[in-house]
């Protein structure tokens, strides 16, 4: 059953991802850490890394070095970047290789924004792969990169869009099947 949705219309927010680019907003991607030396990341506004460490006590957040020692935050970033190429990049690595992982402690510990509960399917994707290569992967986290680089592109056009508003944007968007550059 479809019902009204308030603003923004679905009409709107078709245009704001086709004209939108995810010019002056940041995405900060916690995962494995991001290589920004990639061939694919020639133009890519990286503002840094970071790393988290949780030694019992409270998180920590410290300077690190740009690197990715599983490939995984670097496809992440790849997807977003594809879809929001003005977009600015941060890195911070919850998840390292040793497959140890913060990001959970840290959320539970932090206090939760305000959750966007989308289903996504994980479409294939051609993302940057270590070395300078490239691979094509599927899966939620993909997926979530795909609406994260959506919503960048939507919030380049709409930069005073609260969470409730950009939930109900990307459900018009969930409707029905779309077409934008870069998809």
């Amino acid at each position: 059953m479809n019902r009204p949705r308030p603003w923004p219309s679905r009409e709107a927010c078709l245009e704001a991802l086709r004209d939108g680019d995810g010019r002056g907003i940041a995405v900060a991607v916690l995962d494995t850490g991001v290589d920004p030396r990639h061939p694919d990341f020639s133009d890519l506004h990286f503002s840094g890394a970071w790393d988290v460490r949780i030694d019992g006590g409270a998180p920590r957040v410290i300077p690190a070095e740009a690197l990715d020692p599983v490939g995984h935050g670097t496809a992440i970033a790849g997807i977003i970047h594809r879809m929001a190429p003005a977009a600015e990049i941060l890195s911070i690595r919850v998840l390292g290789g040793d497959q140890r992982q913060h990001r959970h402690e840290l959320i539970r510990r932090g206090d939760p924004a305000h959750p966007v509960p989308l289903r996504t399917s994980g479409s294939a994707f051609r993302v940057p792969a270590p070395g300078g290569g490239h691979s094509t992967v599927s899966g939620s986290s993909f997926a979530a990169a795909h609406a994260t680089g959506m919503l960048a592109r939507m919030l380049s056009r709409f930069p005073g869009l609260s969470p409730s508003f950009a939930r109900e944007a990307l459900l018009h968007l969930a409707e029905e099947p779309y077409d934008i550059v870069n998809d």
